[in-house]
Parts: C-alpha cells; structure tokens; sequence
C-alpha cells in the first residue's frame, strides 16, 4: 500500500532533516514553508528519535521551570550537608499527604546543601517558607531558575550519598551506610551525636524509636534513625548536646539498651 502524502512528507523532512546539524534544523523550520505546527512536531520527533537516551532524559531550562515553577517551589539551602532525604522530610512532615488537604511535595537535592521541595499548591509553598523562617536548621525562599542549575539537576545526587537511595522495603534492615568510605562515616556517625541503640526485648520499628525520642525533636536538632537490624539501629542527633540528654534519659528506658556509638568495620 502506498504511504498517504503526510506520510511521505514526514519521511522527506526526516531524510532532509538527518543531513543537517541541529543549528541548521533550527533555520530550516523558520522557512515559511516548514514553519507549521506538523513540520515542528515532525522537527521535535526526529530530533527525539536521533538522541541518546542520555541526552533525551537531560534537564533544560525549559524543563526545569515546568516541573518547578517558582509560586510552587521551595529551595531549601545552607543546611548540614549531614543532611539526607528523611531529615527534609521531617522538617516538612504538616505538608505531607496524608497530613493536609491537597498536601504532598516532591524532593530534588541540587548538592549536599540545596535541595528543592515542590508542592500541589502555591499557598502550601508560601507556607513553608513562612513556617520555616524561624528554624535555625535550614533556610527556605521560593526557587528561581539560574543557569548554573543545569549541572546540579544533571547530576545524580540523591541526598542519601553517591548511591540511589535505599527502597523502603529493605531501609530498615539494609548498611546504613550506603555507598560511604570510612572516613565519611567515622565523621558522620560520630559518637557525639549518634547513640546506638541494640537489645531490643521485643520487636521494635522506627515509629517507637522515635516516639522513644519525641521530646528531643524540636527546632534546633533532628532525629534520624538507621537500622543495621532488626535488633540493633542507630539514632543521629544535629545538636550534639541534645543527643547526650537522650542518651542520659533512655539509659533507664526499658525497651532499649543505649551507649554511644563507636563505629567497627565490620559495620560496612
């Protein structure tokens, strides 16, 4: 069966189109003879079919404020770079889905300092930065594109070290140490600010660790929980100060054993 004549147009660009470099495509679709909604939608076809997946998936500009318009987006910078995905998390847990009407938001770490937070709604980002313009642990304002931002988009951090982040199936038995050197951990989970907790009497998850440390969780210090298993997690504190109160008060805690945690190798 013989092509229709749109098919036969399309695939006359295309072969006019794979002799051209992409400056030369651009000239090509000004022509007032090609400068129509089918030419460009076969222009943006092509172009999609000839790329890389890589360069498919990249960020740009455009892309960029589509998924992060500025009345939405929050950026939330000058944190620890101690920092990982859960510690945002727990600083915006009132925006949560299941905490608010219409709530949830999505989180795309820039760097070890600068991540974004992007909500359903405009007067749910406005809140946010109004919220967390007392708090001593991050500062927040509404995003705005910079060019320099395509680097840090295009780079794969997730904010839980240089590996994708644990799934939730298995963050609760899995090395809380993904993807980390020694060096790093050794200053991470220092002894000041990290209790080990271990010998459980009866099976515990995080939810009862934390509620375990609730009073230590205020503006100025975060409580991050990382298993090893189920009979032994780590419990990791900004405030270096508020981890020693709990480490006083858990020691007559019933459902756990406390000390200060050293790190091992054999913890890797």
């Amino acid at each position: 069966m013989e092509p229709t004549p749109e098919v036969q147009l399309r695939n006359a660009l295309c072969d006019v189109l794979s002799t051209k470099t992409v400056a030369a495509q651009d000239e090509f679709i000004k022509f007032p003879s090609a400068h129509d909604e089918a030419a460009e939608n076969v222009v943006r076809r092509f172009r999609s079919l000839s790329m890389s997946t890589k360069e498919r998936h990249a960020w740009t500009e455009e892309s960029v404020k589509r998924k992060y318009p500025t009345d939405k987006t929050v950026e939330l910078h000058e944190f620890s770079s101690d920092f990982e995905t859960a510690d945002l998390n727990q600083m915006l847990v009132p925006y949560q889905h299941h905490q608010s009407e219409r709530g949830g938001y999505r989180i795309k770490w820039l760097n070890d300092t600068r991540a974004l937070a992007v909500f359903r709604r405009t007067e749910t980002a406005q809140r946010v930065i109004e919220d967390l313009g007392s708090s001593r642990l991050v500062n927040a304002k509404n995003y705005v594109f910079q060019a320099g931002d395509l680097d840090d988009f295009n780079k794969k951090y997730t904010g839980d070290g240089v590996q994708p982040a644990v799934s939730a199936a298995t963050s609760e038995t899995a090395s809380p140490y993904p993807g980390f050197d020694e060096e790093h951990i050794r200053y991470k989970y220092r002894p000041e600010v990290t209790i080990e907790l271990h010998e459980f009497p009866c099976p515990l998850e995080t939810t009862d660790l934390q509620k375990l440390l609730a009073k230590h969780k205020r503006s100025d210090n975060i409580v991050r929980i990382k298993w090893f298993n189920r009979n032994r997690a780590l419990a990791w504190f900004t405030n270096p100060q508020v981890a020693a109160e709990a480490l006083d008060d858990l020691k007559t805690c019933e459902l756990v054993h406390v000390k200060p945690y050293l790190f091992n190798v054999a913890d890797m």
